[in-house]
């Protein structure tokens, strides 16, 4: 579906658009722990262990995350109301 064809529709479109934009967003290791308020070996800690947000190294180069994988792996720890 074009903008053109749903006049009514495209402030929905554009920002649907505008989330996938930021969420593919690339990030270091250094942005993530900057990100996350920890140190870079705690995120460096946590992929060793399997434990950090999916990783990517692109054509053997540096580490990458993206920030819909950063964003899903947080809303695994989210602080669910009336959770004991």
């Amino acid at each position: 579906m074009s903008y053109a064809s749903a006049p009514g529709r495209w402030p929905e479109m554009a920002a649907k658009a505008a989330k996938r934009a930021t969420s593919d967003e690339l990030l270091t290791a250094q942005q993530l722990a900057d990100l996350l308020h920890v140190g870079i070996q705690s995120v460096y800690d946590w992929r060793h262990r399997g434990m950090g947000p999916r990783g990517i190294r692109p054509a053997g180069g540096k580490l990458l995350f993206r920030r819909s994988d950063v964003d899903a792996w947080l809303d695994q720890y989210a602080d669910r109301p009336g959770a004991a």
